[in-house]
C-alpha cells in the first residue's frame, strides 16, 4: 500500500484545486472520484471564488481559456412569490467553469 501525504475526495471543482495546490507545494497527492469520467454526471455548477488572488489565480492562468464560461457579478434571488431580488457581488471574484474541461 502506497502512503500519501495528501488524500482528496471528489474531482469537483474544489477537490480539483485542492490537489493540485497541495501537488504543486511537493505533498504526495492523490484525487479519488467515484466516477469513470471526471466532470460527468455534472453535479455541481463548477464556481470558483476568490480567482484573483492566491490559489485561484494560479489556476485559472493555468486552464485553458476554454474552460472559465464566465464570470459572476450579480445573483438573482427568486422568491416562491415570484418577487426578485438582486444581489451584486461587490467586485468578489466568482467564476463558472466547465468542470470537465478543468
Amino acid at each position: 500500500m502506497r502512503n500519501y501525504d495528501v488524500v482528496v475526495v471528489g474531482a469537483g471543482p474544489a477537490g480539483s484545486a485542492a490537489a493540485h495546490a497541495a501537488a504543486e507545494k511537493g505533498a504526495e497527492t492523490i484525487l479519488l472520484e467515484e466516477h469513470t469520467r471526471i466532470g460527468y454526471p455534472q453535479h455541481c455548477a463548477g464556481r470558483l471564488h476568490g480567482t484573483r488572488s492566491g490559489i485561484g489565480k494560479k489556476i485559472l492562468s493555468d486552464m485553458d481559456s476554454r474552460v472559465a464560461l464566465e464570470e459572476v457579478r450579480l445573483r438573482r434571488i427568486f422568491s416562491p412569490r415570484g418577487r426578485v431580488m438582486e444581489v451584486s457581488l461587490g467586485g468578489k471574484d466568482v467564476w463558472i467553469v466547465d468542470r470537465a474541461l478543468f
